[in-house]
């Protein structure tokens, strides 16, 4: 690898100003361990700005907004995004090569433009990233014509994919599949996440601090299992009538949030559910270290960042069986098959009854997240690109 290869990083399937994306979590902490060995240019949407102001030495370039994201709904996100992939083209097409193109997430407007200079430039190294697979229509909560949407756009983005260079995947589960798919398994890589657990340390709770018996952070999604959380939690509260569960995230497009609430309405959990929305860094480490138990409900995560840093901050996790506790996370859990609403509810009782078992979970958690430290994660991820040697007549 030549000193100060550019690295273009592509990260443009934003659609809200607040809402941190999983490509932004996997990658602004590798920067300041990239930086010195790279020239790093970023490709972002302007609302996707303050994400990425506080790195200096990093050249931002930036999509115009159009007035089609003041109006997110699944048609105006397919054009949103059309809109990008051409403008990412562009810009692409104007950098001089050879640069590596990494895809940060397997959204397809990460995924197009890369696919198409890759087609037509011997030039370039691309990198890509899948996070997890969109499961079939009939398996996925939510519209039915929506995920048959999603469905069929991430099997193209799948298609596409196989012409990188190097796929970069969270874990074990997934990488079998790809495989079962047709991917190359010498392209495959697993990389999980890291956590910045000085960072999660430093943090303590006030005495104004919200405090809770568990808590669910991520994406307002029916993905993301959020809708799962009311029968989990009407039979938690069955045994436990005081345990309270705040739900952390935001990003839910139509009427979710307005489902989300009538459901904990008809089932008179108002006083027991909470809905926090949005919430800053350093208070959301703040709530995780004054809760109990942390819950991983979604139905297709590739890893599960949130998780991670709920362990670090000490919350043992009741979570799905998705192929990430078990296989990437080895302690700290209890793992629950999945849509098993009453095993789940009984783990979650098991953990608040018993302070002993709650401590020696919270333990063997902080342990583990130990281990996925964003420096080793980066050293890696450096060593798997500079085994993409260009040609000596293209350097």
């Amino acid at each position: 690898m030549a000193k100060f290869a550019k690295i273009i990083v592509v990260e443009c399937g934003h659609l809200s100003k607040i809402a941190i994306s999983g490509g932004d979590l996997l990658t602004k902490p590798m920067i300041p361990y990239l930086i010195n060995n790279y020239q790093l240019e970023i490709i972002i949407p302007q609302i996707a700005k303050t994400h990425w102001q506080d790195h200096k030495n990093l050249k931002i370039i930036k999509i115009p907004s159009i007035f089609l994201e003041n109006y997110v709904n699944p048609f105006t996100v397919f054009l949103i995004y059309i809109y990008r992939s051409f403008f990412i083209l562009y810009v692409i097409y104007k950098i001089k090569r050879p640069y590596y193109l990494y895809s940060t997430t397997n959204v397809f407007v990460d995924i197009l433009s890369p696919f198409i200079i890759k087609m037509f430039s011997k030039e370039v190294k691309w990198i890509g990233r899948i996070h997890h697979l969109v499961e079939s229509p009939h398996q996925r909560p939510g519209r039915f014509l929506v995920n048959l949407a999603s469905f069929i756009i991430d099997r193209l983005t799948q298609k596409l994919l196989k012409f990188s260079d190097l796929i970069i995947i969270l874990n074990q589960k997934l990488k079998a599949e790809l495989i079962k798919r047709g991917f190359p398994e010498a392209k495959i890589e697993i990389l999980p996440p890291g956590v910045d657990f000085a960072y999660i340390k430093s943090i303590k709770p006030t005495p104004q601090t919200k405090s809770f018996e568990a808590l669910f952070i991520g994406r307002i999604h029916p993905t993301k299992g959020v809708l799962d959380l009311i029968p989990i939690w009407k039979k938690v509260i069955a045994k436990i009538p005081n345990a309270r569960l705040a739900i952390i995230g935001e990003g839910a497009i139509g009427d979710l949030i307005s489902k989300l609430n009538k459901q904990i309405s008809e089932n008179h959990l108002q006083k027991s559910i909470s809905i926090l929305g949005f919430v800053p860094k350093n208070e959301l480490i703040s709530i995780l270290k004054n809760s109990r138990v942390f819950l991983f409900t979604d139905h297709e995560a590739g890893f599960g960042l949130a998780m991670l840093e709920a362990m670090a901050a000490g919350l043992p996790v009741v979570g799905y069986d998705l192929g990430i506790l078990g296989s990437v996370i080895k302690s700290g859990y209890i793992k629950i098959p999945k849509y098993n609403y009453h095993l789940f509810a009984l783990a979650v009782i098991k953990i608040l009854a018993s302070r002993k078992l709650q401590k020696e979970l919270s333990q063997e958690a902080q342990n583990e997240a130990c281990k996925f430290d964003w420096q080793q994660i980066t050293q890696k991820f450096n060593r798997l690109i500079s085994s993409l040697q260009f040609s000596q007549d293209h350097i």
